[in-house]
This record gives C-alpha cells, structure tokens and sequence, in this order.
C-alpha cells in the first residue's frame, strides 16, 4: 500500500489539481491500498495553503475524481483526514494553531498555540465527522484519522504536549478521548462497510513522548472503539528547515534517514499487532516488495506501507515481480521529497523527473 503523503500538490484554495490526480493514477496501479495525503478538516487547521480540503462541500467534486481515479487504476481508495493543531500556520497558512495546553506552536516556539476549550473539542469531532461522510460522498473507500507525528489528535495523545487536568488530559484514556470521540462519531455517520484507519505513533523520542507500552494500550482502545485498522508510525528525529522567508526552526519528522535501518518502525508494529484483533500497517524504510513479503510471512504486521520507493518509482512493484530489477529508479534518501514538502513546495524528487507533476494548479 502507498501511505499518505503531502505533496502540496493541490491548488492554492485546496482543491484536487490535475496533478494530484495523475501523480495518484501511477501509484494505484502498483498497489492495493492508496491513501491520499493529510487532507484538512479545518480551514485555519492547516500547514501550508497547498493542502487538500474537506472542510466544505465545495470540495467534494474534486475529491470525487480523485476517488475515482484510484479506484479505476485498481486500488481501493482512501482519504486521511487530519488537523495540524500546535503546527497550523507554520509553513505561511492563515491558522488558529489549537492544541490542547498552551504549548509553543509548532513545538518551535516562534508563537504561541491556543489551548482548545471542550466547545472547540466538541466542534472539531463534528468536522472529523463532516469530513468522514465529504469522503463517503467523493467515493472513497474510507478515512484514515491521523494521530499522530505531532499533529493535534497525537498532541491530545502524548503526555509531552498535553497538560490538561480536565477529562481529555491526564491519564492515557483521558489523553485519547479526543480520538476515540471522533473514531465514534465517524461510525455514527457513515455506513458500516466504510473503512475507519487511525494513525498512530509506535514511539516518540522526546522526554514523557509516548512510548510502545502506551501505544499497544491506545491500540487496543482504538480496537475496542471499532476502528478497522492500526496503522503504526513513529517520529524519527528532529531536523533544522528553513523557509523560504528565511525563518528558521526545528521540525520533528516521521521520515527516516539514511542513517536508520530499514523496517526502522517493524518492531513497533508488530508488538501492536499480538495486542489487537484488527490489522495492523507496518511502515518505515520497508524498501522492496521482498522485505514487504517476508514482513507478511512472519506474522509482523498484516499489510506494507511503501512511500519514498514509489515516490521515485511508482512502478517499483511492478518491475520487481516482472523480474526487471535493475530497470528500477531506486530511492537514494537524499530526502528533497521531504525538504520541498517542508518548505511549502510542490513535492520533488531526484529520482523521478515526472515530479511535481504537470497541472497542479488546475482543479481537476
């Protein structure tokens, strides 16, 4: 499967571009599963202006041929939906950066967050909500709810960024209320067939970051919530970036560098998986489909989440089965998908000269 990714490849008022469209018809051809980036739920929730929206209808039409799109070229599609939180606003989007204690927004601190009452609680759940049932309408197969890589479901998570003493901070059920209110509200709204994913963080590297014994505890609450399945991620570091302002500051990122060893996050899922009766998504430089494989075989986790691979070469999967190995544009990790998305560019990459994409300025 093809995990989600931002690209900033939708149009400046956040709608599918033509470009999002063709960079997500390659992909769909090579895998089963494709979920389509962080997409808002919140108009003042996001990172960058180039995101994609489902915070009103307007935007379903759009999201409809994107659906189609996936689903035409063989894959099932899905849409992760999610809110930058503490980290809104920081690549140049107008944005009320909630969180949920007042914490340095960002985790930079060039400005503050707003801690969210149990009104702006409330209303957000029922954007989650909104948004599950745009996706249902646009035809997709289902939503991914992102919790986490700092983002403000896994800021409600994480004993780090959540300081709150009232019934959404404090202990580990308290800290996932927020979640599992918006995991219930989706099945509420939608029909029972419509897949509910939820993103979660395997391992956090900070002082009081969520570790694994947390993690498999809010799996199996997600599990019990009746979410379909655990996708298990982590953050990896903490890199410099500067913007094209010239602002500086430190961004924690989920990308693995060279540096990490492939299946860098295997062993967080598959301690979730002996916890949990759902699947479980493995990702994390799993970088052939003969180490996907092997995963699968040994019981690890229950599906393969392949990104930079099919970044700089969606047809990857497809040369390896054939036998055409050494036709395949391999990932190099030098990372300019990561820093032109951090910088609030078109993703690029130097592997793949067909990026970014053609048409990403017209809606499709």
């Amino acid at each position: 499967m093809f995990p989600a990714v931002v690209t900033n490849y939708a149009t400046s008022e956040g709608f599918v571009s033509k470009g999002l469209v063709d960079f997500h018809s390659a992909i769909a051809q090579n895998v089963g599963l494709d979920i389509v980036e962080a997409t808002l739920v919140r108009d003042k929730g996001g990172v960058w202006d180039t995101q994609v929206c489902v915070f009103d209808d307007k935007y379903i039409r759009g999201l409809a041929r994107l659906a189609e799109a996936i689903r035409s070229n063989g894959a099932a599609a899905v849409l992760q939906i999610y809110d930058a939180g503490a980290r809104s606003g920081v690549g140049g989007r107008v944005a009320i950066p909630f969180a949920p204690s007042k914490i340095p927004a960002g985790i930079i601190g060039n400005y503050d967050s707003v801690e969210m009452t149990v009104e702006d609680i409330k209303r957000l759940v029922e954007a989650f909500s909104d948004a599950a049932m745009r996706a249902f309408k646009a035809g997709f197969n289902g939503v991914e709810i992102h919790g986490a890589h700092g983002y403000l479901i896994n800021a409600f998570l994480t004993p780090y960024l959540n300081k709150r003493t009232d019934e959404y901070g404090g202990g580990l059920e308290n800290r996932a209320r927020f979640l599992l209110e918006i995991v219930q509200a989706i099945k509420e709204t939608v029909p029972k067939d419509f897949l509910i994913i939820c993103r979660i963080n395997g391992d956090e590297p900070f002082e009081n970051g969520t570790k694994i014994d947390d993690a498999k505890k809010i799996a199996i609450l997600l599990d019990n919530a009746g979410c379909d399945i655990v996708s298990v991620s982590a953050i990896a570091r903490k890199i410099p970036v500067k913007l094209p302002t010239g602002e500086r500051f430190i961004y924690t990122t989920c990308v693995p560098s060279k540096k990490h060893k492939d299946g860098c996050y295997l062993d967080y899922a598959e301690q979730i998986k002996r916890v949990v009766k759902v699947p479980v998504i493995a990702v994390g430089k799993i970088r052939s489909l003969a180490m996907a494989e092997k995963i699968l075989l040994d019981g690890k986790a229950d599906l393969t989440a392949l990104a930079r691979v099919l970044i700089a070469d969606p047809e990857m999967p497809r040369k390896e089965l054939e036998g055409r190995k050494d036709e395949i544009s391999l990932c190099r990790e030098e990372l300019k998908c990561m820093l032109t998305i951090v910088a609030g560019k078109p993703m690029e990459c130097i592997q793949n000269s067909a990026l970014p994409p053609r048409d990403i300025t017209v809606q499709a």
